[in-house]
């Protein structure tokens, strides 16, 4: 919890600080951030915005989970991720095939059923779409 930087939620009745990404790395200048894993059914989208400095300068690959609720609006995590040099890919099914990593892109994340996605730095897109069929 940093001083002066939180807001309180509350979880399972308790109350707990909440402190952003940015919030919690601008106590840390020196340290940085290879990788997040987001999950935290609905407020996804709230988090990565509260990481968008850290995403700008560390570029890291984020694992975040992802459905379509109010909150977390597709058409505003793809505006998000173009801001900041990033691009979307999961593991979709389509019909009677396996599972295969595809990029999305926002008319194929709306007819398609994921939920997690990979949020990739430009510094790792061609890696990933080498994985795409």
């Amino acid at each position: 919890h940093l001083a002066g930087d939180t807001t309180t939620g509350v979880t399972n009745g308790r109350l707990i600080d909440v402190v952003s990404v940015d919030q919690w790395m601008s106590a840390r200048p020196n340290e940085r951030v290879s990788g997040i894993k987001i999950d935290i059914d609905g407020l996804d989208f709230e988090v990565l915005q509260g990481a968008k400095e850290v995403m700008r300068r560390d570029q890291p690959l984020v694992l975040m989970e992802f459905t379509p609720t109010p909150t977390n609006d597709l058409g505003d995590l793809h505006r998000h991720l173009d801001s900041l040099g990033y691009a979307a890919f999961a593991f979709l099914k389509f019909k009677d095939t396996r599972f295969s990593m595809h990029r999305l892109s926002l008319i194929k994340a709306n007819h398609q059923h994921f939920k997690m996605i990979f949020l990739v730095p430009q510094r790792l897109i061609e890696s990933f779409a080498i994985l795409c069929h």
